[in-house]
């Protein structure tokens, strides 16, 4: 039984390395990286405080920096303060 239990665990281990190869190639077929240089104009996706399914593009605004690869900070005007977004929520 020992070496059943130790064989399925092997199969399993191997299943789990074969999905998360095609995981990852399927990914990476839809994605492409964006970079925003400081001081581009960007739009801005925000959602609707009272519906979540209502989205809309704001802006242009003002990109302030970069903070990592992925996180930008921005800048809405002089009312509002700035925020750190994600590139996924920024649109050229």
């Amino acid at each position: 039984m020992r070496e059943r239990l130790e064989l399925m665990t092997d199969i399993a281990k191997e299943n789990m390395q074969n999905a998360q190869v095609m995981q990852k190639t399927c990914y990476g077929r839809t994605t492409c990286d964006h970079s925003f240089p400081t001081g581009d104009q960007v739009l801005v996706l925000l959602l609707s405080a009272s519906n979540k399914l209502k989205i809309r593009w704001q802006g242009p605004v003002c990109v302030a920096s970069k903070v990592i690869d992925v996180d930008y900070e921005v800048e809405f005007g002089k009312r509002k303060p700035r925020c750190v977004l994600h590139v996924n929520m920024l649109r050229k």
